[in-house]
């Protein structure tokens, strides 16, 4: 434990040594997965490095990193840390609910007893080696027998959860065709945008990844592009089925920017058109226009310049929807023009 604990301290002491080199002092509580339940309140928040980093109240209007640490952050055997906090860079991680930190207290918890039991192994161990008694030597090689097993079983579970937690194919129609991203005739169908192409990269780069997380699963990322500043954020953490929401910075993001600048990407696992919920949203939040990446190649483009008939415009989506499955090319177009006729601007882009 001291030594963990002293490595720690140590680590934090270089950190913060050069960052002072640079006149830098703030610093975020890294997310991670399983971590310290003590410390999770503190997991996405900036502080004001006055331990490490020789910081000042007036750097900035957040905490100081000493309040923090006098509450408890960075105790002994600890596993957070921090990074260098840069503003005009990051995306902060939304705050860990109840629920999260609930469960990460569950997870220590199965730890804890798992380290236990390997103790205990090792002290029944030791007494069956060393007895001079051989009664004493048996009966402590049953109980070290004992504890071996359970901490085996504590470390399968441990094991189990770690894996079940880890992305899998859960829907086979859903999965991506990584020949189809990987190709060069996948990277020019963004070509088609009309994009820059600093903007038309960034594009294709927040898509494939989108689709190389999601690929198997029913769930969607969204991501947020600033077609002025270039700046981009993504949400992968949503984990409700055919949905995604911005996340608070993320709408801050839109508030801030000028209007019809933002151009919002998401996948959709089924491969179907943009929804009537995408086309409301990307009407209310003015973006410049709206990506969808389809898990089987295909690519919508969809940009709103008025006021729209809702009942008319869904009853259209899901004919071109099943028009698009059809292959029926020719009701295709004509339906594009019924949109255009309702301000509804929209390319659609289908993988050979």
């Amino acid at each position: 434990m001291a030594i963990k604990t002293a490595n720690k301290r140590a680590y934090l002491r270089g950190e913060g040594e050069e960052r002072a080199k640079y006149g830098l002092s703030l610093v975020v509580v890294n997310s991670r997965q399983c971590g310290c339940p003590d410390c999770a309140k503190y997991i996405g928040r900036v502080f004001i490095d006055d331990v490490y980093s020789n910081g000042k109240k007036s750097d900035g209007d957040y905490p100081l990193l000493s309040t923090a640490i006098a509450e408890g952050l960075f105790h002994p055997r600890c596993k957070d840390s921090t990074s260098t906090y840069y503003p005009e860079l990051e995306d902060l991680d939304e705050p860990l609910s109840d629920d999260e930190i609930a469960e990460l207290d569950r997870q220590r918890g199965l730890e804890e007893k798992q380290q236990h039991a390997e103790k205990q192994a090792e002290r029944f161990d030791r007494r069956a080696k060393y007895s001079l008694d051989e009664d004493n030597k048996r009966i402590a090689q049953k109980r070290a027998d004992e504890w071996h097993d359970r901490a085996d079983r504590l470390e399968k579970n441990i094991s189990n959860e770690a894996e079940s937690s880890n992305p899998k194919i859960v829907n086979t129609d859903s999965v991506v065709d990584k020949q189809i991203i990987d190709s060069s005739d996948y990277r020019k169908m963004f070509d088609k945008l009309g994009e820059n192409s600093k903007t038309t990269r960034s594009i294709f780069q927040q898509v494939k990844a989108i689709l190389n997380h999601r690929s198997g699963s029913n769930f969607e990322d969204l991501s947020f592009i600033d077609s002025v500043t270039g700046k981009f954020l993504t949400r992968t953490d949503y984990s409700v089925k055919k949905q995604c929401v911005p996340s608070k910075s993320m709408m801050a993001m839109v508030k801030k920017a000028k209007p019809n600048t933002v151009i919002a990407i998401h996948n959709h696992p089924n491969s179907s058109v943009p929804s009537l919920d995408d086309i409301n949203s990307a009407w209310k939040k003015k973006y410049k226009y709206g990506i969808i990446a389809c898990h089987n190649g295909n690519i919508f483009k969809y940009k709103i310049v008025g006021d729209y008939n809702q009942g008319f415009v869904d009853f259209l989506l899901d004919k071109l929807n099943s028009c698009i499955y059809n292959e029926d090319i020719d009701t295709v177009n004509k339906i594009l023009e019924s949109l255009k006729k309702q301000n509804i601007e929209m390319e659609v882009f289908l993988w050979k």
